[in-house]
């Protein structure tokens, strides 16, 4: 396997000519990149990571850290984070934490011994671990925060207004003419279900209405607990005639028991959720949801993430991205299913 001391000794240059075409061709005068280009072809040679690694300080890895990836939701975004890395330059790996805080306090006391370019958190609703940890972190590594804090200002971030999201699902329904909206969210006390839930109160204040806390059901953001609500709706005696849900999963495990109930949906009761993941519009009847831009999240988090790893100076950079109603027949029986993927 050919080395660098090879390709300089056959293009007659000297090892730091080389060097100097791997990290800035275009520094090198014409004649001198054609001869290194053609030494390298006949050698067939390729760079070594760990040897570039060592002259330039950088790894090429990116640290990606999600709650879990038992939502389908962040295998989205981290598989959109990874392919826009790759395009940069970079390799993203993943960590999932489970919302667990020692975990990611122990990750990131010891990222010094697993190195890395730089990090992407991606919606850890962890706000203590971010005034303790991150904020100190990124005076030495670069950190981009994925989140839903619009209001944040201690990092450089991109952000989803998911305040504006919740507020067009139940606008939405509410001219459509639901007037008994419940909602299926998270608990009261995480930051991110707060902004979506004021959402979901901001709609129902401007109709006139106020949330009504015997429909409005806690727990955790899965199908199960979904499955659990919608049966609990079933048990009322005045059930709504519509469900905001928090997140697609929730969605569609109110979906599941609702149609095992052979309620009409949408005549009996309709359904909109939050994320449009895939399965989203694979179910049936397929779930009105608020779509997120996941491909711009993972787009532009690499993309501010290499600039400050080229840049460490950049500070406290936000992008915000909207959302965008995606209307199914879980509260249209004449829209049309859409697949776009």
């Amino acid at each position: 396997m050919a080395v660098i001391k090879d390709v300089a000794g056959l293009a007659e240059v000297s090892v730091g000519t080389v060097s100097k075409y791997l990290n800035n061709p275009d520094s090198l005068k014409a004649k001198t990149r054609e001869r290194v280009e053609r030494a390298i072809k006949e050698l067939h040679y390729s760079p070594s990571p760990l040897a570039r690694s060592m002259r330039t300080g950088k790894t090429g890895l990116i640290s990606v850290i999600t709650p879990n990836i038992s939502n389908p939701f962040f295998v989205e975004v981290f598989n959109s984070i990874r392919t826009n890395a790759v395009s940069n330059g970079l390799t993203a790996t993943l960590m999932t934490i489970e919302d667990d805080f020692k975990v990611i306090k122990n990750y990131l006391d010891n990222i010094s011994k697993n190195p890395v370019d730089g990090l992407i958190l991606c919606f850890v609703d962890q706000e203590q671990m971010i005034d303790e940890y991150v904020k100190e972190l990124q005076d030495t590594l670069p950190v981009v925060l994925l989140s839903w804090d619009i209001e944040m200002t201690r990092l450089n971030r991109v952000c989803i207004d998911v305040c504006e999201g919740m507020y067009k699902a139940t606008d939405y329904l509410l001219k459509a003419g639901h007037r008994r909206i419940a909602y299926a969210g998270g608990y009261s006390d995480n930051r991110i279900s707060a902004q979506k839930f004021q959402g979901f109160c901001d709609a129902l204040k401007e109709a006139g209405l106020d949330a009504d806390p015997k429909l409005v059901f806690n727990g955790p953001l899965k199908m199960q607990n979904g499955y659990y609500t919608a049966r609990k709706i079933m048990d009322m005696e005045q059930r709504p005639d519509a469900v905001v849900a928090e997140n697609d999963n929730v969605g569609l495990g109110c979906l599941k028991y609702f149609s095992q109930c052979k309620l009409e949906i949408p005549d009996d009761i309709a359904l909109i959720g939050f994320d449009n993941i895939m399965l989203s519009a694979m179910y049936e009847p397929a779930l009105s949801t608020v779509s997120l831009p996941i491909s711009d999240m993972g787009e532009e988090a690499v993309k501010l993430l290499r600039e400050i790893i080229d840049n460490p100076s950049v500070k406290n950079r936000l992008t915000v991205l909207g959302t965008e109603l995606v209307i199914r027949s879980s509260t249209d029986k004449s829209a049309p299913v859409e697949l776009d993927f």
